[in-house]
């Protein structure tokens, strides 16, 4: 079906004859523009009694994402604290969520999108409305209030950071440091907290692009003193763990639980596992989906705080570990008996040539023979 619109650039009106069509390979509803030129001179009486007569907007997908936004009370949250506003925040925020180009496009797609009581946002406005936003801290904060109220984290929340790369030369959060998405660029780090009753965010903050995970964690308990936030949960990966961190959430006023995974790096976790090698026993067994693992739950002690640590073993990924290691150890080995090493240099620059970082230690050079492979490996290290 093919319908004429109006878009506005610079004040001047333009007419694009617009159709919609269903995509194959993306299987969803799409739609083609085609430039019909000025209104002024492309509109005769027949035109201007047609764009009277007929205009047709997508509305599916705005109408679901409404529906969802008001049924977990987030649309009531935005208008009370955003009440002049808010239909540009939410009309902003469904485009983030279906469009595919940059919020300078986003009149493009309201040519394209209805959404009754928003006005045509063009880039200035975009950028308007972000302004208006980041400057309002006040609005802000009584929105996180009003939302953790709404939707109640009593039985645990989740705390995570992510990064995004970035281009930016005025952003002073934009610095470099470690990339999750390995690109060469600077970043920023978000991190944000989830409520595992309902898997939604209902907190988030910016960190400089250098900052690491580890020493997030005074900003995270300020934040649940402001917002009142205690007896819970706390699920953490092992990028927060330092013995500094657990003391001081264990030693708040929260009254925090924590489950959080040990670095193999640390001498406890290894201590725990040289300790435990009997977990491969029956009584420890237990199904998960279609794994077979071993369980044990032991006492352990960091800066004189006790906790339980809980291990688990894998029987089934030991052997894939064990198959893996074995075929790359055997690959380097063919690598290097290519070679015809007539001394220690040459032995050493085929290694650090061919070989992995991890996998260099299990060769060496015995001037006796061409090569000696060594493999310093035991069962029980998997």
């Amino acid at each position: 079906m093919a319908y004429t619109v109006e878009r506005k650039v610079n004040g001047n009106i333009y007419l694009y004859e617009t159709e919609s069509y269903w995509d194959k390979e993306k299987k969803q509803p799409r739609q083609r523009s085609k430039y019909l030129g000025p209104k002024e001179k492309a509109g005769t009486q027949k035109i201007r009694k047609a764009l009277r007569q007929l205009v047709s907007k997508s509305y599916g997908d705005i109408f679901f994402l409404e529906e969802i936004s008001k049924s977990i009370g987030l649309y009531d949250v935005i208008k009370e604290c955003y009440p002049d506003i808010y239909k540009e925040i939410l009309m902003s925020s469904f485009y983030e969520i279906i469009g595919e180009s940059k919020n300078y496009l986003l009149h493009h797609f309201q040519d394209e999108h209805h959404f009754q009581g928003v006005k045509t946002m063009y880039s200035s406005d975009v950028s308007q409305l972000h302004q208006t936003l980041g400057d309002d801290e006040q609005s802000k904060l009584e929105f996180t209030k009003k939302w953790i109220e709404k939707i109640n984290p009593q039985n645990g929340i989740y705390y995570d950071i992510t990064s995004f790369s970035s281009y930016s030369t005025k952003n002073e959060f934009v610095e470099w440091g470690y990339n999750r998405d390995r690109e060469n660029l600077p970043q920023i780090n978000l991190g944000m907290v989830c409520c595992k009753k309902t898997a939604l965010p209902f907190f988030y903050n910016v960190f400089p692009g250098s900052i690491v995970d580890v020493k997030t964690i005074t900003n995270f308990l300020k934040f649940l003193e402001i917002y009142k936030l205690q007896d819970m949960l706390l699920v953490l990966d092992k990028g927060f763990f330092s013995a500094s961190n657990i003391c001081e959430l264990i030693e708040s006023d929260r009254n925090m639980s924590l489950i959080i995974p040990l670095p193999f790096t640390l001498n406890l976790a290894k201590e725990l596992i040289t300790n435990n090698i009997d977990i491969k026993n029956p009584q420890n067994m237990f199904q998960y989906n279609e794994e077979i693992l071993f369980h044990k739950s032991v006492p352990a002690t960091i800066k004189g705080h006790d906790f339980t640590a809980h291990i688990f073993f894998n029987e089934k990924a030991e052997v894939d570990q064990r198959h893996l290691f074995y075929s790359k150890l055997m690959s380097y080995e063919a690598k290097i008996k290519k070679n015809n090493f007539k001394n220690q240099k040459g032995f050493d620059d085929c290694v650090n040539q061919e070989i992995t970082e991890g996998y260099k230690k299990y060769w060496s050079w015995v001037e006796s023979v061409d090569l000696l492979f060594m493999l310093n490996f035991c069962t029980n290290q998997f």
